[in-house]
């Protein structure tokens, strides 16, 4: 007698749910473009000459309404979470007074051209740890925990970027067989089970062609690059962070509305001064900033951004914090 029992294709098991996890995890690359076509459109529209040099007015947008909030954001775990700031005391105090002081002797010392170097290379490596742990997540809801996918879903992405960061052929040959391996693997599972892990398949699938790119067919000056790059890094930031807000502080409904309006706040003003100190010096680069903008306001604003990548590397850490379990499995209904 034939089967007529359905196939269950797919496993759909978000971090929050199908339509919030659209928005802000996988479809936050769709800002990248959307950032672009912004930077074109006041280019071809109103003639913007400092605009079409620098890309300046979309990078300064982008800082005050995306990246500094998503920076900030970063205390309400350190400091409004006091089980972590516990668990993390040292690093979240000395730590970020290292890094400022950090700073300042390297600018003192005139090595501000290593410092930005090694923190655009620092970032780049902090957005491809999001994008892994994200993957991660998705893995453990849905028990995807097969050493060959475990080794694939991450070697894809590492795979990509040092293939990307590099441009050297024999490493973009290699991301190439990984894409295929990890493909060759998807089908496989499929025909094998009847089942994929869909949310980490959809994650992956925009990702990776973002990174081919972003990288490759982007030819933006410097300032819009790093925007177009970070931007939808930003807003899936923001979309985990307000669910962690949401839940970690339940007995406070107004705690993620006040954050988000107070590091918005924050992050406007120092968007309009780094305009105005960009175009006051004609600067296009961070490197090229007045000595005391450099001094006094840049250089300790850009050891906060990395200060931010070095923590975002132990908070996050399920297997250290019990309540990021309850925080993540209490809000996700089960597979049926």
């Amino acid at each position: 007698m034939e089967n007529t029992a359905p196939t269950k294709l797919t496993h759909r098991r978000w971090i929050v749910s199908a339509k919030y996890d659209f928005v802000f995890f996988i479809g936050s690359a769709g800002a990248s473009l959307l950032l672009y076509l912004f930077h074109l459109l006041l280019v071809s529209t109103f003639n913007l000459r400092l605009e079409e040099r620098t890309g300046l007015i979309s990078f300064v947008l982008f800082i005050g309404l995306f990246d500094m909030p998503h920076i900030l954001q970063t205390f309400s775990r350190t400091h409004a979470d006091r089980q972590e700031y516990e668990r993390h005391r040292n690093r979240i105090t000395w730590g970020l007074v290292a890094a400022l002081i950090i700073g300042e002797v390297l600018l003192a010392a005139e090595l501000e051209d290593y410092l930005f170097m090694v923190g655009a290379l620092y970032g780049i490596w902090h957005i491809l740890r999001q994008n892994v742990g994200f993957v991660k997540i998705y893995k453990a809801l849905h028990k995807d925990f097969a050493r060959i996918d475990n080794l694939l879903d991450s070697g894809i992405f590492y795979a990509t970027v040092l293939a990307c960061v590099t441009e050297l052929e024999e490493l973009i040959g290699a991301a190439v067989v990984v894409a295929v391996l990890f493909v060759v693997r998807q089908i496989q599972l499929a025909v094998k089970t009847g089942s994929v892990n869909l949310p980490k398949l959809l994650f992956i699938g925009v990702q990776i062609p973002l990174y081919w790119y972003l990288f490759f067919g982007l030819d933006v000056p410097i300032l819009l690059f790093v925007a177009i790059e970070t931007i939808y890094h930003d807003i899936q930031y923001y979309g985990w962070i307000r669910f962690y807000q949401k839940q970690r502080f339940r007995e406070d409904p107004g705690f993620a509305n006040r954050w988000l309006i107070r590091t918005v706040a924050a992050s406007l003003i120092i968007s309009g001064v780094t305009y105005s100190a960009f175009v006051s010096s004609g600067a296009t680069y961070f490197s090229e900033l007045n000595r005391d903008v450099l001094t006094y306001f840049f250089v300790p604003l850009y050891m906060l951004v990395l200060y931010h990548y070095y923590i975002e590397g132990f908070i996050w850490r399920f297997r250290e914090s019990p309540e990021l379990k309850e925080v993540l499995y209490s809000s996700v209904e089960p597979v049926t």
